[in-house]
């Protein structure tokens, strides 16, 4: 069950991050857009982010195992928020098209954190476990809009460059609850099988 707790943190911490994102980039590309049609372009480039890193991410875990593609995941997001950030402080639309592509890789691999819930429970457990660490979107759907509304004025001179430093925050504490997940380890037929 401790295995189950840190992933449904992690689940939490992760989709909370992806509603403070669709709370607040648009109006953040509208505001650095050098022109009004391009103002969704880093909104856009998080989900083709999270498409494109989806294989990569459930290869790399099926070879290296689940804990290093988690923390390569949340690695991502926190210098995607880091960048989204600097990119608000700098006002440079390049550098938050830069900041949306690592904050939406973070979803490419936390989108296995429910099958990582089947693999650290016994199979008597697997589907209570995947949905336990699934209702952590429940949490994120109401964490994620009060930390949108509440991170945007931290700095009054650069509305919603604390949201993305809440985004960095937040894949902190993802780390912070995989350093106590237990993750089995792949043995060499997984690690060079070819999936489902």
């Amino acid at each position: 069950m401790r295995n189950i707790a840190f992933l449904f943190l992690c689940e939490a911490f992760s989709r909370t991050g992806s509603i403070v994102v669709l709370s607040s980039m648009a109006l953040v590309g509208l505001e650095l857009a050098p022109h009004a049609a391009l103002a969704t372009l880093p909104l856009a480039l998080a989900p083709v982010s999270t498409m494109l890193m989806t294989i990569p991410a459930a290869r790399l875990m099926q070879r290296r195992g689940r804990k290093v593609g988690f923390v390569l995941g949340a690695t991502s997001g926190m210098l995607g928020g880091l960048v989204g950030c600097a990119a608000l402080f700098n006002e440079d639309f390049v550098l938050l098209c830069v900041g949306a592509v690592g904050i939406g890789a973070v979803n490419g691999f936390s989108t296995y954190y429910r099958f990582a819930a089947a693999e650290v429970v016994d199979e008597s457990w697997r589907s209570r476990a995947i949905s336990l660490v699934m209702a952590g979107g429940i949490v994120a759907a109401v964490a994620g809009s009060n930390l949108a509304s509440w991170s945007r004025g931290l700095f009054p001179e650069h509305l919603f460059a604390g949201s993305y430093l809440a985004i960095a925050a937040i894949q902190v504490l993802v780390l912070c609850a995989l350093s106590f997940v237990r993750f089995p380890v792949p043995s060499q037929a997984e690690s060079r099988g070819g999936g489902r």
